[in-house]
């Protein structure tokens, strides 16, 4: 068995983290004592001596509110957390969070390195952050260089929250932030599954529009709003946060449960990296899922098909970053299907002509059947997009703006004095740019 070890850092990787962790408790009927079933539940989790399954997982944070409301539940290893002395938080400051992070380094890594020596195959770390804040940024950047050094072997990736480029934010100095933590993903992460906060709550909010058009929702929820966007034509944002978090754990559990239940393909992550991440240099996916059920405002009506989901996992609404462009390759997860629905789904989503694949790679478009049982079709498209540059372009444009003036960058000098950290950030980001651009080209291999 090739074990996994999830690192939580900030608040966001908190609570999207304890989302997942209650997920997949459910899923392998950790809480029950009955929990016999076909999976393979020990990469995820250990068994203490007293019979419990405890999460491989260690949780990290500069400002205990969020963790502490975690504790009390029995699930962790309270041995595996770390909260800073200090309490303050890192003020969504990445040259803040990431002082912290160099100074408690020794204490987490001894964390980390106890988890490690507890598997018997230990494989990957997975991270999950934000690149908003301080803590999920800075410290979260700290962590992604001293695990590449200390574990040159194992692989890493991320599970990165990046915030909304298309509307103002509380914090003026997240376009820092994303830059300098991007830089940390480009040089050091395997492979980085990327979703935006807007791109969220509009993916889920398409899938209310599409269960309002098919039945009426429940009384509780405001009809009006979706009306109001029906008839504009415009999107329907949701803006849950509990149930974005949810969506967010939906994306990661489904994305590790071919590692997590019996499968005959990509039953290890190595192999799942490999298929999505062709070359280091192009190691940014964004998944997509549907269908999303709110089950607070809704009921079913209708019967989901394989080929819905097939189809829809290639729109860009449905992405959890809205970016068009050519697909270098896309692995899609599918439950509660059979192989001939998945067979004749495949014949006609190529038939439609509707997918741009790059030229110098044979079309990767790849379908495995997730060994979990559901009870409804569901599915999940992780897709490495050429598109995903002018995605990062919004990032820099609005870095740019703030560098130009050196607006609030005293507030990062006080942590550290070399400023070069920015201008190396932005060049690094600026090449992973046109990496992705030049990826378009059918001369691209050869370059």
């Amino acid at each position: 068995m090739r074990e996994i070890i999830t690192i939580q850092v900030g608040q966001c990787g908190n609570q999207i983290g304890h989302e997942f962790w209650k997920k997949i408790s459910n899923e392998h009927k950790i809480d029950l004592d009955d929990n016999e079933c076909n999976d393979k539940k020990s990469t995820f989790f250990y068994q203490s001596d007293s019979g419990r399954y405890i999460p491989r997982c260690v949780l990290i944070d500069l400002e205990p509110r969020v963790v502490n409301s975690l504790t009390e539940s029995a699930l962790f290893n309270h041995e595996n957390i770390y909260l800073s002395n200090e309490g303050g938080g890192a003020g969504n400051n990445w040259a803040h969070g990431y002082s912290s992070g160099n100074k408690s380094k020794s204490t987490v890594l001894d964390i980390i390195q106890r988890e490690a020596e507890n598997s018997d195959s230990f494989e990957s770390f997975l991270l999950f952050h934000s690149t908003a804040g301080g803590t999920g940024s800075g410290f979260g950047s700290l962590l992604l260089e001293e695990l590449k050094d200390n574990f040159p072997k194992k692989n890493l990736s991320t599970y990165s929250i990046f915030p909304n480029q298309d509307e103002g934010s509380d914090v003026v100095v997240q376009p820092y932030n994303t830059v300098l933590t991007m830089e940390r993903l480009i040089k050091h992460s395997n492979m980085s599954i990327l979703m935006e906060n807007g791109s969220l709550q509009r993916a889920m909010g398409e899938s209310i529009m599409d269960r309002h058009s098919e039945k009426r929702m429940s009384s509780s929820f405001q009809e009006s709003k979706i009306d109001e966007s029906v008839k504009n034509n415009t999107p329907f944002l949701f803006s849950s946060f509990s149930h974005i978090n949810t969506l967010i754990a939906t994306v990661i559990s489904e994305s590790t449960s071919t590692l997590r239940f019996p499968t005959y393909l990509y039953s290890d992550h190595r192999s799942i990296i490999n298929t999505l991440c062709p070359l280091p240099s192009l190691n940014f996916v964004i998944p997509s899922f549907t269908p999303f059920i709110v089950e607070d405002y809704f009921k079913i009506s209708r019967k989901t098909s394989c080929l819905d989901v097939m189809s829809r996992l290639l729109m860009e609404k449905y992405r959890m970053i809205g970016t068009n462009g050519s697909i270098i390759s896309s692995l899609n997860i599918l439950s509660n299907v059979c192989p001939l629905e998945v067979q004749r789904g495949f014949i006609r989503v190529m038939e439609r002509n509707s997918v741009n694949f790059v030229p110098w790679k044979i079309p990767g478009y790849h379908v495995v059947i997730s060994g979990q049982n559901k009870k409804n079709i569901c599915g999940l498209g992780l897709n490495n997009i050429t598109g995903i540059a002018s995605y990062f372009r919004k990032i820099t444009n609005q870095y740019d703006k703030l560098r130009k003036k050196n607006a609030f960058i005293d507030i990062y000098r006080k942590f550290n004095e070399d400023l070069n950290i920015f201008d190396q950030a932005r060049e690094t980001v600026e090449n992973a740019i046109q990496e992705y651009e030049k990826s378009e080209l059918s001369s691209y291999i050869n370059q």
